[in-house]
């Protein structure tokens, strides 16, 4: 509306209080909600103990105000953060690869798409001995699993961009007489690259899930991550 917006087009004190108000009302229901679960509510709907929901003080009091507890938090998240990334800068650079070799004929297509999808579908639980023998317990295992549960939608998505390019626009790059490279660099990737950045965000969430699971099976060295740390 006109009127949330001050003389230069910028947003004014009243927008910017408005944008707030939902957020502030919704945690502070959040909040209710949960310490009458561990007041009554536990007991009166599923009668079970209070303390099995912790109220918010408590948690907020051992978990952020204990200094011992704050550290090894923030250690944790520095380890998970770190396998999340580098598991997802390989899934990237392994999967656009796959993308772009796919891309290139239907029948490297046809004969390597299959395999990905099994790999997908591949419970992580039924190749942790595998992963474990081959990586050992450690971050490179880890790592591994991030890799294996992220890189299925970079791939997808990348190859779907890459083969979406206008058909009227391939022909007239064969009238012109280019190379696959100059196909590839200067109409297929511009063409492919909202699939792609849609991709990498599935890929990013898919990364964290991906090392907090291998946290869960792999303990080994001193880079115990957030999985770790949570169940201690």
């Amino acid at each position: 509306m006109m009127g949330d917006v001050g003389p230069s087009g910028q947003p004014t004190i009243k927008n910017f209080v408005r944008a707030l108000i939902g957020p502030i009302v919704f945690l502070v229901i959040f909040l209710a909600v949960w310490e009458y679960f561990h007041r009554d509510g536990m007991r009166r709907f599923f009668d079970k103990p209070g303390f099995l929901v912790p109220s918010p003080s408590t948690v907020f009091d051992q978990s952020f105000l204990d200094s011992v507890v704050r550290q090894q938090m923030i250690t944790g998240l520095a380890w998970t953060t770190f396998t999340a990334l580098v598991g997802l800068a390989i899934s990237v650079v392994l999967g656009i690869t796959l993308a772009v070799v796919m891309a290139q004929a239907r029948w490297l297509e046809r004969s390597m798409y299959p395999y990905l999808v099994a790999a997908q579908a591949l419970p992580v639980l039924a190749v942790v001995p595998l992963i474990g023998s081959v990586f050992g317990g450690g971050i490179g295992a880890r790592i591994f699993v991030c890799v294996m549960i992220s890189i299925f939608p970079i791939v997808t998505n990348t190859l779907f961009g890459l083969t979406s390019a206008d058909v009227s626009q391939h022909e007239l790059f064969t009238l012109h007489g280019a190379t696959r490279s100059t196909r590839l660099r200067k109409l297929q990737f511009p063409a492919a690259m909202p699939s792609i950045f849609i991709g990498f965000r599935i890929s990013a969430g898919l990364s964290v899930i991906g090392a907090i699971v291998g946290e869960q099976f792999f303990r080994a060295g001193q880079k115990p991550g957030i999985g770790v740390v949570i169940e201690q």
